[in-house]
C-alpha cells in the first residue's frame, strides 16, 4: 500500500511539472539567446558587454538610488528581470555582417514579439521589438538593434519595461543612446557678458588752434 501511494505521489508530481513547463518557458521567452561575440569583440576598437540578472540589477539600483537617481526610474527598474547590452565599435566598415545577428532577430520574429520600429536607410538598420507579458508584466521584454557600418548595438531587456523607462535608461548602466525622447536637456547657454562702455570722445579743439 505504501509503495502504491508513493507511485501515485510521483505521478502527481510529474503531472504538475509537465503543466508548469509552458509557463516556465514563457517566463524566459523575453531573455534572448545571444551568440558568442568574442570574435567580433577581438576585432572591435571598443566593446561593451553587460549581462545582469535580477540580483545584479538590484545591487546596481541600490547604487543608483544612493547617487540621487530619479526615484521613478529606480522604481521602474524593479520590474526588470535581466539586462543584456552588446556594443561593438570598429575602425572600418565590413568587419561584421547581418548574418552575425540573424539568429537573434529570428527569435523575436517567430515568438510573438511586436515590431515597434523598423528603419532601413542605405547601410544602416534600426529595429525595436516588444513582448507583451499580458497578465504577467514580468514576462514581457524588449529587443533593440542598431547596425551601422562601424558600430553594432544590441540590447535585450526581460521583464516589465516600457518606452518611458527605456528613455530614462539611455546613458545609464551601460545603455547607449537609442534616439528615444526623454534625454536630459542641454545645459542653458551662459549669458553673454555686457559690452564694455565706449570711451568718451575727445573734446574738439577750439578754433584757431
Amino acid at each position: 500500500m505504501k509503495s502504491r501511494n508513493n507511485f501515485k505521489h510521483l505521478l502527481l508530481m510529474m503531472a504538475l511539472a509537465i503543466t508548469m513547463l509552458p509557463l516556465a518557458a514563457f517566463a524566459q521567452a523575453a531573455k534572448l539567446k545571444m551568440p558568442d561575440f568574442s570574435g567580433l569583440a577581438s576585432k572591435a576598437t571598443k566593446s561593451v558587454d553587460i549581462d545582469m540578472d535580477r540580483d545584479m540589477l538590484k545591487n546596481a539600483m541600490g547604487f543608483m538610488t544612493g547617487n540621487n537617481t530619479d526615484p521613478q526610474l529606480a522604481e521602474s527598474l524593479k520590474g526588470i528581470e535581466s539586462l543584456t547590452v552588446k556594443v561593438f565599435s570598429f575602425d572600418k566598415p565590413g568587419v561584421y555582417s547581418m548574418k552575425d545577428i540573424d539568429g537573434v532577430v529570428k527569435q523575436v520574429e517567430t515568438r510573438g514579439w511586436k515590431k515597434l520600429l523598423s528603419v532601413n536607410q542605405g547601410n544602416q538598420t534600426v529595429g525595436m521589438w516588444m513582448l507583451d507579458g499580458g497578465a504577467r508584466p514580468a514576462d514581457g521584454g524588449m529587443f533593440f538593434v542598431a547596425a551601422q557600418p562601424t558600430e553594432l548595438v544590441l540590447i535585450n531587456i526581460a521583464g516589465k519595461i516600457d518606452l518611458a523607462t527605456l528613455s530614462k535608461l539611455q546613458g545609464r548602466m551601460g545603455m547607449p543612446n537609442m534616439g528615444l525622447g526623454g534625454a536630459a536637456p542641454a545645459a542653458p547657454a551662459s549669458p553673454a557678458s555686457p559690452a564694455a562702455p565706449a570711451a568718451p570722445a575727445a573734446p574738439a579743439s577750439p578754433p584757431g588752434q
